[in-house]
């Protein structure tokens, strides 16, 4: 599973990169990347101004992000690329929380404890990552690639039901941080 904190049009032209998320246009068949069963996106970025190009290869947004999309600039990059499957609207959670609890309850075959899943501010900025613990031996195992930042820790949720940031890169020098 995969969280991406923030997609717009100054990450990708998709919304976010489908080689990060290994995600393309449906219908085509597309076999590079990991292989991600459910993403979830939390909001769009200020600079995107509500074009939610791509959201359609979101399976889950936030009531946050629904609220920010300029249907007209949404819908006229939509029919200019000819791709309509990219102004899909996916299913609307009212909180973060609420989208994350339900990406994880649906992952098909895995058991809510043992969902991977990777966090990412967007798909331009992956330099500080979130883990689940499922994912921290794998992690551990690429020390030529990551470094963790944190011991384990639940995921911080706010009265409001919002994630905690994600430290930034310049935050952090370090490159994973795990959560519960």
């Amino acid at each position: 599973m995969l969280i991406i904190d923030e997609m717009g049009k100054n990450i990708s032209g998709a919304g976010f990169d489908p080689n990060i998320t290994g995600r393309n246009r449906r219908f085509v068949k597309w076999n590079f990347g990991p292989k991600v069963k459910k993403i979830v996106v939390l909001g769009l970025t200020e600079e995107t101004h509500g074009n939610a190009t791509g959201m359609g290869g979101a399976d889950i947004i936030t009531m946050r992000l629904f609220r920010e999309i300029d249907i007209p600039s949404t819908y006229a990059n939509i029919i200019t690329s000819m791709n309509l499957d990219g102004g899909a609207i996916p299913i609307v959670m009212n909180t973060e929380r609420e989208a994350i609890q339900l990406a994880v309850k649906t992952v098909v075959r895995v058991k809510p404890e043992n969902c991977r899943i990777v966090r990412i501010r967007n798909t331009l900025d992956i330099a500080q990552i979130q883990v689940s613990e499922p994912l921290l031996a794998e992690v551990r195992a690429q020390t030529d690639q990551f470094q963790i930042a944190s011991p384990a820790t639940a995921f911080a949720f706010d009265a409001q039901g919002r994630l905690a940031p994600l430290p930034s890169a310049h935050d952090a020098s370090t490159l994973a941080a795990a959560a519960r």
